[in-house]
């Protein structure tokens, strides 16, 4: 996150800002890609998920 979203910054001060939320990995093969290694690389680190057999509820 920027400076200007953490704490009220001159520059944001001075200036109308609007947020809004653009996804950086949409079909963009190299990036999908960055992507897929990433999470590769970390989910060795990751907690395991708790299979869910769908007969009652998971706690």
């Amino acid at each position: 996150m920027s400076t200007c979203g953490r704490r009220s910054t001159p520059p944001c001060a001075r200036h109308q800002v609007r947020w809004h939320w653009v996804k950086g990995h949409a079909g963009h093969p190299e990036n999908e890609r960055a992507d897929a290694l990433a999470r590769a690389g970390m989910a060795p680190f990751k907690p395991k998920k708790a299979k869910h057999d769908g007969l009652a509820d998971p706690v």
